[in-house]
């Protein structure tokens, strides 16, 4: 080869390498600008430019005053612009120092945050900070690139644990979404056409410089603020309703006698147990407790894994006054006498013979008095065994009834079926009305129904079980002679103008005044006033009471070792017009005279505005009987 085309090939080499590296990188170039032009200009500005969430404040949740029971709260809130790299490890860094958090919790809630919203947006790692957190962020400014400090709305409960199943409480469902998990909270959280308490988010575009540092905003979408919710429920009567039970509690753990504060067995196992307090005349909850509960506030911010599972293990976070079911023992004798009077089982005035407080009329059986240690009741009419309570005449008269026609009754009052409450949307117990259906159910290796059975359903024993609002449901019934009211929490849903869009009003489910007789009626209210004067089971409670009240005490024995008896008392006030009924439940309480009677006082005190300065209940003024157990 001759030493001239050498170089000549050599040119035509590179030539030929620069003309395709050309047109290698022109056509890259052109599918950069034109196949994906759009898109990494995009991206583009997704560097330079990020949208920061405004969150809108969720709705106010005010008592039927206008008392704010939920509401919302500034609180700063430390989020990252996630930058990469080592900017971003250099931020973390920082934050595990100031904030005390693990790299690898702050890392988890990148993560969280890149699967659910993507890392365009700001990274929430804490909310509700110190001000000292916030003066330690602002002086390490320089050393924290892509950490912002914004301002935002945190739910905020200012009664702490008032009504605290009433309302709920709030969780995260994506780093930028609040929304509510139980109560009010979620039933209402976005409701019917997003009338709910849940707001629209809005967001604005903030440009920002490579190390994630705010150069300014460009634009904003306002929040919208959720609706508001009106509530039946009076605070003043919720916080009195929870101070008495709370304070009933307390002395009974530490063996108090709530009413004549004389020495006792310590109850060490109540500290469950529930009340509501209804309005007779449209089924307005005016008042709904459970217990234990817990601070709501707890909840909205963060609750640690194991405070949760404290909680859940008390039974913090059931309900008790919808969720639980029990059986509501003497407080049931009324609809024991009702359906003895309407069948002909008994007449006014028939006299029952109590003596010995053994009921040995069917084989097999030797059912007993709670009062058989002071050798029964005597000679009584129907109307004292109302007022005292005796099991004898109710043996007798549910040995005449049958359970046939006691589960009817039963279920006239609205048992065994929801109350038709649909506020909350935590699971109501609907109970189970004592019949041969149920023990069928729940007794299939012995379905049988035995005459015995029907001597403990007649006093509310066996398998009945109740919630203590179907049990304020029922007692209004007895109250009002009849009307069964569907019981309701919302009064009205208003726009965040304050102008009202929905409005909830009474409506009547049943009528059964027809179908009982008058005479019936007086008779069974009129016993119930008895039950609280002189020689009544709560005659001890309700000592120098100015306003008539009707009521009935309730004690669930228990067959099993160990396990204390379980409190009860249902009342209506006043005795001739009466506007409130009341069910209070005590797991745990022993009797419904010494536990569940001194609640429902503290709350009629309330009620009424009584003020006055008279002797403690229980107080041996004057001479009565007083029955100490039921």
């Amino acid at each position: 080869m001759s030493s001239d085309k050498l170089p000549q090939r050599r040119i035509f080499f590179y030539l030929t390498f620069l003309v395709v590296l050309f047109l290698v990188l022109t056509t890259r170039l052109g599918y950069l600008q034109i196949v994906r032009g759009a898109e990494l200009k995009e991206w583009s500005e997704k560097n330079r430019i990020r949208i920061v969430s405004i969150v809108a404040p969720r709705g106010v949740i005010y008592d039927r005053h206008g008392r704010v029971l939920a509401g919302n709260r500034p609180a700063f809130t430390i989020s990252l612009f996630h930058l990469g790299g080592a900017e971003t490890d250099q931020a973390i860094d920082e934050l595990v120092q100031v904030l005390g958090i693990s790299r690898e919790k702050i890392e988890e809630m990148i993560d969280r945050h890149k699967r659910m919203v993507g890392l365009y947006k700001p990274v929430k790692i804490k909310t509700d900070i110190t001000p000292e957190t916030h003066t330690a962020i602002a002086e390490r400014r320089p050393q924290l690139p892509g950490v912002v400090i914004e301002s935002e709305p945190v739910r905020y409960y200012p009664h702490g644990k008032l009504a605290a199943h009433v309302l709920g409480y709030v969780g995260e469902e994506t780093p930028t979404q609040i929304v509510g998990r139980a109560g009010l909270e979620l039933a209402f959280d976005v409701y019917q056409d997003g009338r709910g308490l849940s707001g629209i988010n809005g967001g604005k575009q903030v440009e920002v410089d490579a190390r994630g540092r705010r150069l300014r905003d460009l634009g904003e979408e306002p929040p919208v603020a959720g609706n508001s919710l009106v509530l039946t429920i009076d605070a003043d009567l919720q916080r009195a309703a929870e101070n008495a039970m709370d304070k009933v509690m307390e002395q009974l753990r530490k063996g108090i006698d709530p009413v004549y504060h004389t020495k006792i067995e310590p109850l060490e196992q109540v500290g469950r147990g529930a009340v509501v307090v209804l309005d007779v005349n449209s089924g307005q909850i005016l008042a709904m407790v459970s217990r234990p509960a817990y601070d709501p506030n707890s909840f909205a911010v963060s609750i640690t894994r194991k405070e949760y599972q404290e909680l859940e293990e008390a039974g913090a976070l059931v309900n008790w006054a919808v969720q639980a079911a029990v059986p509501p023992a003497s407080t049931f004798k009324p609809v024991t006498a009702i359906a003895a009077l309407e069948e002909g089982r008994t007449y006014p005035g028939e006299r029952f013979n109590t003596y010995g407080g053994v009921y040995t009329k069917v084989p097999g059986t030797s059912p007993q008095c709670w009062y058989r240690k002071y050798g029964g009741h005597g000679v009584i009419d129907l109307q004292q065994a109302i007022s005292y309570s005796c099991d004898i005449v109710f043996y007798e008269l549910g040995n005449r009834l049958g359970i046939d026609l006691l589960e009817k009754y039963a279920r006239l009052f609205g048992f065994g079926q929801p109350t038709g409450f649909r506020d909350l949307l935590e699971r109501e117990a609907t109970g189970i009305v004592a019949s041969r259906e149920a023990k069928k159910v729940f007794y299939p290796d012995d379905p049988r129904w035995y005459a015995g059975e029907t001597l403990s359903a007649a006093i509310g024993q066996g398998l009945h079980s109740y919630s203590p609002l179907q049990m304020a449901t029922y007692t209004a019934v007895l109250a009002s002679g009849g009307l069964r009211y569907r019981p309701y929490l919302v009064k009205k849903i208003m726009d965040p103008n304050g102008k009202v869009i929905e409005e909830f009003k009474p409506q009547v489910l049943d009528d059964i005044s027809d179908l009982i007789s008058e005479r019936t009626w007086k008779i069974v209210r009129e016993a119930m006033k008895d039950v609280v004067q002189p020689g009544g089971t709560a005659a001890g409670v309700f000592r120098d009471f100015p306003i008539e009240v009707a009521g009935k005490t309730g004690t669930v024995e228990w067959d099993h070792p160990g396990v204390d008896d379980d409190a009860w008392f249902i009342a209506f006030a006043p005795f001739e017009e009466p506007q409130i009924a009341i069910a209070v439940y005590l797991q745990g309480g022993g009797s419904g005279s010494t536990a569940a009677a001194p609640v429902a006082r503290k709350i009629l005190e309330e009620y009424f505005h009584l003020n006055t300065q008279s002797r403690p209940a229980g107080t041996q003024a004057g001479k009565f009987i007083s029955f100490p157990r039921d």
